[in-house]
């Protein structure tokens, strides 16, 4: 599924490009209009979506927020059980190193990642998932941000839950 996302973005179309940055707060409650009730909804998992008032414009196109976004509801939709919960926060300024991004925070409160994958959660490893997972999104997701100068941290404990804050570079005036 990530393999057919990237493919389509990588032919989108040249003589339409695309915004080169996007409204987080607006993107994420499309996402949820989209994929809320196929991913937590009908599954008894609550999502929760918070942001700031007048969030800046984050620099990244919207096709690839969008792909980083479903691959961390999906993983989380897969291992948050009935009741559990996944609280979306996005924060408009957060310094990184000198440079003012944009934060958005996953956080749940379900199992926590497996010890052996907690230990490095985004190198890309066999699944152990089974069906069509392949062990490749939080790298492909990492990737994705990377391309964009966004970086991705994730912490988890077992039996707590996991967190992952996404700092996204924001639009640059001038």
């Amino acid at each position: 599924r990530i393999d057919n996302l990237l493919r389509s973005a990588a032919d989108l179309p040249l003589e339409s490009p695309e915004a080169r940055t996007c409204r987080v707060p607006e993107l994420l409650l499309d996402m949820r209009t989209l994929y809320g009730e196929a991913l937590f909804s009908s599954r008894d998992i609550q999502l929760e979506l918070r942001a700031a008032r007048d969030v800046p414009p984050a620099a990244i196109p919207p096709s690839a927020l969008k792909q980083v976004l479903l691959n961390l509801f999906r993983n989380a939709s897969e291992a948050l059980q009935p009741g559990q919960r996944l609280v979306v926060s996005v924060l408009p300024l957060v310094n990184v190193d000198g440079l003012n991004c944009l934060e958005i925070r996953f956080v749940d409160n379900g199992p926590g990642l497996p010890p052996e994958r907690a230990r490095d959660p985004l190198s890309p490893r066999p699944s152990e998932k089974g069906g069509n997972h392949h062990g490749l999104g939080l790298s492909v997701v990492r990737e994705i941000l990377a391309q964009w100068g966004a970086t991705l941290l994730c912490r988890s404990q077992a039996g707590t839950g996991t967190t992952f804050q996404i700092m996204i570079p924001l639009e640059q005036a001038g």
